[in-house]
């Protein structure tokens, strides 16, 4: 009995340590990290609540908030985003085998603005939802907005809708579906889903693209690796928890 008590109090101290959503994590997640941090902005993991800050790595299910600031987010080598202010998404998937990447990022509220520096590679996927549109990615430099700020802010003018600069996005919503190429935009806050050409106060914000890159290759590599190393020792967590478990039957 007191083996039983010894093994389980190390247990649960042993547990505190890991998120649960990286305990259920299976392995094969690309990388996920803030480039860049300007005022308030936090990520959600489990419940807590933890102010982001620059090479903050995420987990899949992670949920990225903004205040009075922004974040830059860079997913896999190839994409990366800003958050602006007062704006909520998930990364709801960072699915990665070989070179194939499947991404989801689910905006639940406010502005990104999106760009892929280069081609996914062949057989991936990446789109951007909301409760109400889908935007499928193809290579391209594009704003999405969801829902309509209650506070001020620099982006706090942008209806809801998709806003393409650069390459073509795909767009879906209950009110139908459509391409849009550069130049072009679609409100999603319309009964009808119509393509128009982009606003002249949301080409002047475009130029934010020419700002908005991934970051250095070494750089990358590095953070991945610590991704690695983090998910190889939770694996090692796990199989510990695992062998305790196993110890309280004996």
């Amino acid at each position: 009995m007191k083996n039983r008590k010894f093994y389980l109090a190390i247990l649960l101290v042993l547990a505190s340590f890991v998120p649960h959503s990286a305990l259920l994590a299976q392995g094969g997640e690309t990388l996920a990290a803030a480039t860049l941090v300007i005022g308030e902005a936090w990520y959600i993991r489990d419940g807590k609540k933890v102010r982001v800050r620059p090479q903050t790595i995420f987990y899949q299910s992670d949920e990225i908030q903004t205040g009075k600031g922004k974040v830059h987010v860079q997913i896999g080598p190839e994409a990366v985003l800003q958050l602006a202010p007062y704006s909520y998404i998930n990364l709801a998937q960072l699915y990665e085998a070989g070179e194939t990447r499947n991404l989801v990022v689910e905006l639940k509220n406010g502005t990104v603005y999106n760009k892929l520096v280069k081609k996914l590679p062949s057989g991936s996927s990446y789109e951007i939802r909301s409760p109400t549109t889908t935007a499928g990615v193809r290579g391209t430099e594009f704003v999405m907005t969801e829902g309509q700020s209650t506070e001020k802010h620099e982006d706090s003018d942008i209806p809801p809708g998709v806003y393409v600069n650069d390459g073509k996005v795909a767009v879906a919503s209950s009110s139908g579906s459509l391409d849009l190429s550069p130049g072009e935009q679609v409100r999603t806050d319309a009964a009808e889903m119509q393509k128009k050409k982009l606003e002249e106060f949301m080409q002047k914000k475009m130029e934010i693209f020419a700002h908005l890159d991934v970051m250095k290759e070494k750089n990358y590599k590095m953070l991945k690796e610590m991704k690695e190393k983090n998910k190889a020792n939770i694996d090692e967590i796990k199989r510990r928890q695992q062998e305790m478990k196993e110890n309280l039957w004996k």
